[in-house]
């Protein structure tokens, strides 16, 4: 596609994420909601949204020296703020990589204290997903490969192939749907009724389509 040829053009990688999880974009997110948050604030104080965005990018990050301005440009930029001419020269921040790697340290040791990784999942194993609308059942579906660290692509039972993170995926141990055949759907007969009518019924099926097959155990019982 055309964003395939930009990725290449401008050679870098594009990372994707599960759908439905924001938390596995967390940082962009963030932004975004920084940045709502900051327009909503300039539009009832009734100030210039641009000069707002200004004095954010050049406002130092929290854990770190610097700001998102001096990280970009080497230098701060000229705000409405009185700044001495030195503060206004370039200079390189050197300290910015180590700073946002300890920033991430120092929150994943925080995350890892209540956090518990999930079984891994594997081809083949019957799952769950996660509904998308309030108010949906969790749908059958099977794995069919995992494509990240916490991610896999699944098939549900209409053919439909969906990436979903594994939160979103709860492993279960029923007995998943299978394709049904017509011969078998004209073998479901009922059993004689007591009459000796010996009519036969359609065979009962869920909304999904599936057909409805009565425990082996109740075969020594007549019906």
């Amino acid at each position: 596609g055309e964003f395939r040829r930009f990725q290449q053009e401008w050679q870098f990688h594009h990372k994707t994420s599960s759908p439905l999880y924001p938390t596995s974009n967390g940082r962009s997110e963030n932004a975004v909601k920084s940045a709502k948050d900051l327009m909503k604030k300039a539009k009832s104080a009734g100030i210039d949204p641009y000069l707002a965005l200004l004095t954010l990018r050049n406002t130092p990050t929290q854990g770190m020296s610097s700001s998102p301005a001096q990280r970009l440009l080497s230098r701060r930029t000229r705000t409405t703020l009185p700044t001495h001419a030195t503060l206004l020269e370039p200079e390189v921040s050197l300290q910015a990589k180590a700073e946002v790697e300890r920033n991430k340290a120092r929150q994943k040791m925080y995350y890892d204290r209540q956090a518990r990784d999930l079984p891994t999942l594997s081809p083949g194993d019957e799952v769950r997903t996660q509904p998308t609308q309030k108010g949906e059942l969790w749908r059958p579906a099977i794995v069919r490969e995992r494509v990240g660290e916490r991610s896999y692509m699944v098939r549900r039972e209409d053919g439909t192939v969906l990436r979903r993170n594994r939160r979103q995926l709860r492993q279960t141990a029923e007995k998943q749907w299978q394709p049904v055949e017509e011969s078998e759907e004209e073998q479901l007969v009922d059993r004689q009724d007591e009459g000796g009518t010996g009519r036969t019924a359609s065979p009962i099926k869920t909304r999904a389509g599936r057909i409805v097959r009565p425990p082996a155990w109740l075969s020594a019982y007549e019906q």
